[in-house]
């Protein structure tokens, strides 16, 4: 489906299925790489933006992005500042880029 051994189709957190799907008209149309929905239970992701294939590493850069913003979304159902911190994007992208460096680089 997605082109990367990275990305899966589905997840479990806490025990709740997230699936991952590929979204481009609708993440195009709100000029996202990718987007977590929580209530639903989804990361969306794109493998065209702007009429041009996304980069492999690019998506799975986002795909962790979005991963961030879904466990902090589980862990923060009693914690303000856990559910504050879901909504930072550049404590997101900073927590994201060193979980993908982690995956990118294991031995």
């Amino acid at each position: 489906m997605n082109g990367s051994f990275l990305i899966p189709e589905k997840f479990y957190l806490s025990g709740r299925q997230v699936k991952v799907l590929i979204n481009d008209p609708y993440l195009n149309k709100k000029r996202y790489h990718g987007l977590s929905v929580f209530k639903k239970s989804i990361i969306y992701l794109c493998n065209f933006f702007d009429g041009k294939p996304l980069p492999k590493t690019q998506k799975e850069q986002t795909f962790y992005h979005e991963l961030v913003h879904m466990i902090l979304d589980d862990m923060s159902a009693k914690d303000d500042k856990l559910n504050r911190l879901k909504y930072d994007e550049d404590f997101v992208e900073g927590f994201a880029q060193r979980l993908y460096e982690y995956e990118k680089t294991k031995q």
